[in-house]
Protein backbone atom coordinates (compact mmCIF):
# COMPACT_ATOMS: atom_id res chain seq x y z
CA UNK A 1 0.00 0.00 0.00
CA UNK A 2 1.53 3.79 -0.85
CA UNK A 3 1.20 5.74 1.93
CA UNK A 4 2.82 8.51 0.69
CA UNK A 5 -0.67 9.45 -1.62
CA UNK A 6 -3.95 11.93 -0.49
CA UNK A 7 -6.94 10.99 -1.60
CA UNK A 8 -9.46 13.78 -1.25
CA UNK A 9 -13.26 13.20 -2.60
CA UNK A 10 -15.67 15.86 -2.21
CA UNK A 11 -17.61 18.89 -3.97
CA UNK A 12 -15.82 22.16 -5.18
CA UNK A 13 -17.07 24.01 -2.70
CA UNK A 14 -16.16 21.05 0.46
CA UNK A 15 -12.42 20.91 -1.21
CA UNK A 16 -12.05 24.83 -0.64
CA UNK A 17 -13.44 24.71 2.67
CA UNK A 18 -10.24 22.98 3.50
CA UNK A 19 -8.18 26.10 3.84
CA UNK A 20 -10.87 28.46 5.22
CA UNK A 21 -11.46 31.89 4.04
CA UNK A 22 -8.77 33.32 2.53
CA UNK A 23 -5.04 35.33 2.93
CA UNK A 24 -4.90 39.40 3.33
CA UNK A 25 -1.59 40.56 2.38
CA UNK A 26 -1.21 44.19 3.55
CA UNK A 27 1.58 46.87 3.26
CA UNK A 28 1.19 49.00 5.70
CA UNK A 29 2.59 52.49 6.71
CA UNK A 30 2.56 52.79 10.68
CA UNK A 31 0.37 50.42 13.14
CA UNK A 32 1.06 48.16 16.07
CA UNK A 33 4.63 45.60 15.43
CA UNK A 34 3.11 43.37 18.43
CA UNK A 35 1.39 40.76 16.28
CA UNK A 36 -0.63 39.77 18.87
CA UNK A 37 -2.80 42.80 18.45
CA UNK A 38 -3.26 41.77 14.82
CA UNK A 39 -4.48 38.25 16.24
CA UNK A 40 -6.74 40.21 18.20
CA UNK A 41 -9.12 40.49 14.93
CA UNK A 42 -12.11 38.38 15.18
CA UNK A 43 -11.61 37.25 11.75
CA UNK A 44 -7.50 36.30 12.10
CA UNK A 45 -6.13 33.04 12.32
CA UNK A 46 -2.48 33.46 11.84
CA UNK A 47 -0.34 36.36 11.28
CA UNK A 48 3.00 36.06 9.32
CA UNK A 49 5.69 38.69 8.50
CA UNK A 50 6.13 38.46 4.54
CA UNK A 51 8.49 40.88 2.54
CA UNK A 52 7.86 43.41 4.29
CA UNK A 53 4.23 43.02 4.63
CA UNK A 54 1.88 41.27 6.81
CA UNK A 55 0.18 38.03 5.55
CA UNK A 56 -3.20 37.36 7.29
CA UNK A 57 -4.54 33.89 7.54
CA UNK A 58 -8.47 35.01 7.56
CA UNK A 59 -11.46 33.37 8.14
CA UNK A 60 -14.05 35.10 5.93
CA UNK A 61 -12.24 37.49 3.12
CA UNK A 62 -15.22 39.89 3.20
CA UNK A 63 -15.66 40.45 7.11
CA UNK A 64 -12.00 40.68 7.40
CA UNK A 65 -11.75 43.50 4.94
CA UNK A 66 -13.92 45.12 7.48
CA UNK A 67 -12.28 44.48 9.98
CA UNK A 68 -9.06 45.74 8.84
CA UNK A 69 -10.25 49.11 7.96
CA UNK A 70 -11.79 49.76 11.20
CA UNK A 71 -7.79 47.77 12.72
CA UNK A 72 -6.39 50.17 10.91
CA UNK A 73 -8.26 53.26 11.41
CA UNK A 74 -8.04 52.45 15.96
CA UNK A 75 -4.27 52.22 15.27
CA UNK A 76 -3.73 54.75 13.37
CA UNK A 77 -1.76 53.21 10.00
CA UNK A 78 -2.69 53.54 6.77
CA UNK A 79 -3.10 50.57 3.95
CA UNK A 80 -0.49 51.04 1.04
CA UNK A 81 -1.25 47.60 -0.59
CA UNK A 82 -3.86 44.65 0.02
CA UNK A 83 -3.67 41.63 -1.92
CA UNK A 84 -6.50 39.47 -1.14
CA UNK A 85 -5.88 35.70 -2.25
CA UNK A 86 -9.48 33.56 -2.06
CA UNK A 87 -9.14 29.69 -2.20
CA UNK A 88 -9.03 28.20 -5.44
CA UNK A 89 -8.62 24.06 -6.31
CA UNK A 90 -4.56 24.59 -7.20
CA UNK A 91 -3.84 26.01 -3.73
CA UNK A 92 -6.38 23.40 -2.29
CA UNK A 93 -4.15 20.85 -4.12
CA UNK A 94 -0.75 22.77 -2.88
CA UNK A 95 -2.08 22.13 0.94
CA UNK A 96 -3.16 18.85 0.19
CA UNK A 97 0.37 17.63 -1.40
CA UNK A 98 3.09 20.50 -1.59
CA UNK A 99 3.15 20.68 -4.83
CA UNK A 100 2.11 22.91 -7.17
CA UNK A 101 -0.44 21.34 -10.17
CA UNK A 102 1.60 20.77 -13.57
CA UNK A 103 0.52 21.68 -17.09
Amino acid sequence: MDHGRILALDTQEGLLQLLGGGVLLVGLEGGPADFDRWKSMQQVQRVTPIDGRIKLEVRDTRAALLELIDFCSRYDCSIQSLEVLEPNLESVFMHLTGRRLRN
